[in-house]
């Protein structure tokens, strides 16, 4: 008649999942919840069956729970764009990123139209060159800056920064200036939040005295989630060997802080109930040194259930506690559902306590510590593969044969840190000599996933598996233990089992057909001119899928940002690019050709084509470089495939020199055709190369055109356009100091008529044609 916990956390979550699909009104769905609970009521008094009406209720209120959170209003809307000084406390331990500091602050009041008004929101503090006192937890602090809303996605598919913080009940941004803040008070927090960072704090000053720097960032990152703190080359290493989840706090890491715990009631013989009750206060206060994460606080509440069931005699159920963890996770903050580590942790859970069974028996002919130890990695595995696939684009093909050597080994690296940081916080001299010790097991594993990591096919990149594989691909996951019910299930004869195997073949069925789909690419040809701040980068993709990339955008990485690493690359993975056919390199500007060397590293590539005026070193490529390198000029054609076609028609093979910009004047200029629609990219053209491509005729007509630097003053002159007639204009720009766009251009392309897209405005811009018709699709914004 009534529903079972872990039905009624499954309607619960499934609203909130409908809840961000549907944008209907709080008070609406308040209504519909109200008339659906007075009808349960009704069927209650009448004896009648209840569960479909309870299952839509929980779902009702699931979605009324997470639109309350999404379209709650805040005093902060009208301030928007404007200055505020403010108060608040600081209800976060504070992050610091090179000069970079951000913290959470509960605001108490503001003050932005002359007076002062009592708030109580929580907004994110981000401050930049930051090089006054330490803000920590429980400060007090006045502060002065302009209130913005976080920026919606730049490219297809980037992560939303807006959606991750207003699903947080973050809905602003506070930037001020480093000299504005001042702390007015300490220790205005919860006293044990405070005491628990005070530990945290002191046992990282152990850990930093005792350690080298390398193997201390590996113990830094498996007791605390700090993986800032590893070198990139390691955390590669990790995550082709499919080890990374032991750098994200989770039940595991909560595991051993219990069982070491447990060890030591056993050592010193301590009655059970009293060792469970220190265990399981151990566990709470590591929880507040962790902070309020899903996957630990998931971790913390199934120990606890678990604890609980001990003291009281009586068995918990394992999916029972894991479905009432992830109610009360998502009843506080149903944003939780849409996180990575919500889903990695409650998956791999699941994956465990529901396949296990099933693969361990299918793994009895192996040795029990073996054949136990392989089934609990691969139900895992099972149950997270395409979460990881779908957030990260990519899969450790031997992660379950890593986790053999690598879980009891992290497992012992923990044990030993925590008993060294807590001998350190008395006698530092004694710390020393464990740390050593421990120092060998951390440079052994750095070694074990070193080389693991270099396995062949040890890393595999996929494109994010579609909606239709997930389900398919987890009702199949449902349906195993009921395929395969093992002996001490009685009364599953072949008859019962028929329908399961006639949807399992039928669900398989969709799998495939699901992930061929994912090698077909697009019907039409696509060209995506790709968001990546104030520089130029556009992918084409033909119909087929075969892919070419003009322009790499800025670079390198140390300037902070890299379009090949940060913009280009990711990209081309949640589209499944596999390999790029060609690069095309407009001119030696770093803002055009910086990210080369991370998609190249990124990607196989078949080669790279750039004007043969222009020595390849311009381009930061060697003299022999490992790519075939294809010099052009004006008059040379590329056959594309697919019907379509590439034309270079700049630079002339003598090049043009003396003119203020010879970079820019001998930028390659290409025009790409299909049917009776074409593209012309520019590069940075400016005015005295305009004109030589009209003196000498080669300036063609044009649906699309790519505007010539940035949309800068000195370039698309108005006999330019006039002669291209384009109908579309796209610039490619993002935040500079030279007034990129210049309002003259824009008033030129709109005194024609052309349409403008600026992907400092829309974000990414992507043009679908069939020869025939175009269709544009924003990043930010509606398709047209």
């Amino acid at each position: 008649m009534f529903l079972t916990l872990p039905a009624i956390t499954t309607a619960y979550a499934a609203g909130i999942f409908l809840g961000s699909l549907l944008a209907l009104k709080p008070a609406i769905l308040f209504v519909l919840c109200t008339l659906l609970f007075f009808l349960v009521i009704w069927q209650v008094k009448g004896k009648r069956e209840v569960g479909l009406l309870l299952f839509l209720l929980l779902l009702l209120l699931g979605m009324f729970r997470y639109q309350l959170l999404w379209q709650r209003p805040s005093i902060l809307d009208s301030f928007r764009g404007r200055e505020i000084a403010a108060t608040g406390i600081v209800v976060e331990e504070p992050a610091l990123r090179g000069d970079r500091l951000t913290f959470s602050l509960r605001l108490q009041s503001i003050e932005g139209r002359g007076e002062a008004q009592p708030v109580r929101e929580v907004i994110l503090v981000e401050v930049r060159r930051w090089q006054g006192e330490d803000i920590v937890y429980g400060d007090r602090l006045q502060l002065s800056g302009r209130v913005q809303a976080p920026a919606q996605p730049a490219n297809f598919g980037d992560f939303n920064y807006n959606a991750y913080l207003r699903r947080q009940g973050i809905k602003y941004l506070l930037s001020p200036r480093p000299e504005g803040i001042r702390i007015i008070s300490r220790g205005e927090g919860s006293f044990l939040v405070a005491s628990a960072l005070g530990v945290k704090e002191a046992m990282l000053g152990v850990i930093e005295a005792t350690l080298p720097p390398v193997q201390g960032g590996v113990l830094q990152s498996f007791l605390f989630g700090e993986r800032v703190v590893l070198d990139p080359e390691i955390l590669q290493h990790f995550e082709k060997s499919g080890v990374v989840h032991l750098l994200a706090v989770s039940g595991l890491h909560v595991g051993f802080v219990a069982g070491l715990v447990l060890g030591l009631g056993r050592l010193f013989a301590w009655p059970p109930p009293f060792t469970a009750l220190v265990s399981g206060f151990v566990v709470g206060f590591y929880l507040l040194v962790i902070g309020f994460r899903a996957s630990v606080v998931r971790a913390g509440i199934m120990f606890w259930v678990g604890i609980l069931g001990l003291l009281l005699n009586r068995r918990s159920d394992g999916i029972t506690a894991l479905s009432a963890a992830a109610l009360f996770l998502l009843l506080v903050r149903p944003g939780f559902l849409f996180t990575p580590g919500f889903q990695l942790s409650f998956g791999a859970t699941w994956g465990i306590l529901y396949l296990y069974p099933l693969l361990a028996r299918a793994l009895s002919f192996l040795p029990r510590w073996l054949a136990n130890s392989l089934a609990v990695s691969a139900a895992a595995q099972l149950a997270t593969g395409p979460i990881l696939a779908y957030h990260f684009y990519g899969m450790a093909t031997w992660s379950v044969f890593n986790n053999l050597l690598a879980v009891p080994l992290a497992g012992a690296i923990m044990s030993l840190g925590l008993i060294s940081c807590g001998v350190g916080l008395v006698f530092l001299p004694l710390a020393r000599i464990l740390a050593a010790a421990n120092s060998i097991l951390i440079t052994l594993f750095l070694k074990i996933i070193a080389f693991t990591a270099s396995l062949p096919l040890a890393y595999l990149h996929v494109p994010p598996p579609g909606p239709l594989f997930l389900t398919a691909y987890y009702a199949l996951l449902l349906l195993l233990p009921r395929l395969f019910p093992g002996e001490e299930k009685e009364g599953v004869g072949k008859g019962q089992k028929l329908p399961y195997r006639a949807l399992a073949l039928g669900l398989v069925f969709v799998l495939l057909f699901s992930w061929a789909g994912s090698f077909l690419g697009p019907r039409h040809l696509e060209v995506t001119f790709l968001s990546v701040g104030a520089g130029d980068a556009a992918v084409v993709t033909l119909p087929g899928g075969r892919t070419f990339l003009i322009d790499t955008g800025p670079g390198g990485l140390e300037q902070g940002f890299d379009a090949g690493a940060n913009v280009i690359i990711p990209y081309l993975r949640r589209q499944g690019v596999r390999r790029l056919e060609l690069i095309f390199l407009t001119h030696p500007h770093q803002d055009h050709w910086g990210g080369l060397a991370q998609v190249t590293a990124g990607i196989p590539v078949g080669g790279i084509v750039f004007p043969e005026c222009f020595p390849p070193g311009e381009f930061g490529l060697a003299d022999s470089p490992a790519l075939p390198l294809f010099g052009v000029a004006a008059g040379d054609e590329l056959e594309l495939g697919r019907g379509v076609d590439c034309k270079v028609l700049h630079p002339p093979p003598s090049p043009l020199t003396g003119t203020n910009d010879d970079y820019n004047n001998n930028s390659l200029v290409l025009l790409l055709r299909m049917g009776a629609v074409s593209f012309l990219f520019t590069g940075d053209l400016e005015g005295t190369g305009e004109e030589y491509m009209l003196q000498y005729n080669r300036v063609p007509q044009a649906t699309i055109l790519k505007v010539a630097h940035h949309g800068a003053r000195n370039s698309s002159s108005r006999e330019f356009l006039e002669q291209i007639r384009p109908s579309l204009a796209v610039i490619s720009t993002g935040p500079n100091s030279f007034g990129h766009p210049h309002q003259e251009t824009l008033e030129r392309l709109e005194a024609l008529g052309v349409k403008i897209y600026r992907t400092d405005v829309d974000g990414a811009v992507r043009i679908r044609t069939d020869g025939k018709r175009v269709w544009v699709e924003k990043a930010r914004g509606e398709r047209e």
